[in-house]
This record gives structure tokens, C-alpha cells and sequence, in this order.
């Protein structure tokens, strides 16, 4: 009988894990979990394919599943005021995701590349708090959401460019330092050893 349900409030409860069946839930559309010391979400939390709206804040989740790529519906995700220390690469399948709430996660350290892909989507994105960000720089996310679609872009296209291997056949006279060239190469070195 509840899997016609459509709109779920957990709070002020003290439930370290939902349980795998909330991934019978396939009707929801709403699905809010806050204060309740989450540590944890099922892998299941994938199977609940209306879902538009997912509050997670104030709890203790440090990751979420890859399962949570699979929200295809999702526009609003809310995973503020947890203890997270990176985000899913599957974040960046959500592609109707239009606000995305991170903020006051301060062990989170960095932002998965496939956010860019999403970013064009996203007119709300908050990161405020998150002051161990690396990647991009907390300075960067203060700047706003455009500063961050712009690093993850250029990220993107960096890490692109680092991956394509392109064969090279270096010819030249004897001792003009075609095996120093190639060593520096290998070594990913910017100066050409003596």
C-alpha cells in the first residue's frame, strides 16, 4: 500500500540508514530526510524514478551511492549540513538537476568534473561553507556559479587533453638531445635535463 505514495517526511528521528525497501517507493516525487543522523543511503535510492526533490540536509552522510545518478527525474537535491568528502561522478547524469545545495559541508574537498555537464541546467548551485574545496577552490565556488561551470570546464578540457597519447618519432643528428627531449617527456618534465 505505500508504494503509491508520493510525498515522504523523516525528521527528528534517530535512524543512522534507511532501510533498502525505500526503493519500492517508485512513486515518490518528494522525498525529505532531515535531522535524522543518516550516515548512509541505500544503493535502492536509484530505483525511485519520479523523484524530484531530495532533502538530505542536516544529518551525517560523508558520500552518496552512485545509485543516485540514476534520478533521472530530479530538479532540487539538498545535501547540506552533512559531513560529505566528495560527490558521486554519477551527480553529473542528473540532467534536469536545477538547484543543487551543498553548502556547510566542510570536509568536502572536491567537485566532481561531470558536474560540468549539468551546470548549464543549474540556476541555483550553493556552496557556501565549504571551505576545504580544492577542486574547484572554495574562492572559486564564493565567486558563484558561473566561476564554477567555467573551472569545471576548463577542467574538463584539461583532463581531456592530459589523456590523448599521441605517438612521436624524434629524428635529428647524433647528440643533439633527442634522448634528453624524450626522457623529459616521459617524466612529464619542463625542462630538458643537461
Amino acid at each position: 500500500q505505500l508504494t503509491q505514495l508520493s510525498h515522504l517526511y523523516i525528521s527528528y528521528i534517530n535512524l543512522s540508514s534507511l532501510l533498502v525497501i525505500i526503493g519500492h517507493l517508485t512513486n515518490l516525487t518528494y522525498l525529505n530526510i532531515t535531522k535524522i543522523n543518516l550516515t548512509s543511503l541505500p544503493n535502492s535510492i536509484g530505483q525511485l524514478s519520479q523523484l524530484t526533490h531530495l532533502h538530505i540536509s542536516y544529518n551525517n552522510l560523508t558520500s552518496l551511492p552512485d545509485d543516485i545518478g540514476q534520478l533521472s527525474q530530479l530538479t532540487y537535491l539538498d545535501i547540506s549540513r552533512n559531513k560529505l568528502t566528495s560527490l558521486s561522478d554519477s551527480i553529473g547524469q542528473l540532467i534536469k538537476l536545477t538547484d543543487l545545495d551543498i553548502s556547510h559541508n566542510s570536509s568536502l574537498r572536491t567537485l566532481p568534473v561531470s558536474l560540468h555537464n549539468i551546470s548549464s541546467t543549474l540556476w541555483r548551485f550553493n556552496c557556501v561553507e565549504c571551505v576545504a574545496l580544492t577542486s574547484p577552490p572554495y574562492a572559486v565556488c564564493k565567486q558563484g556559479l558561473l566561476a564554477v561551470r567555467r573551472f569545471l570546464k576548463d577542467l574538463d578540457l584539461e583532463r581531456g587533453q592530459n589523456q590523448t597519447l599521441v605517438p612521436v618519432t624524434v629524428i635529428g643528428k647524433s647528440r643533439a638531445g633527442k634522448t634528453s627531449l624524450v626522457r623529459s617527456l616521459q617524466q612529464n618534465k619542463r625542462i630538458l635535463t643537461q
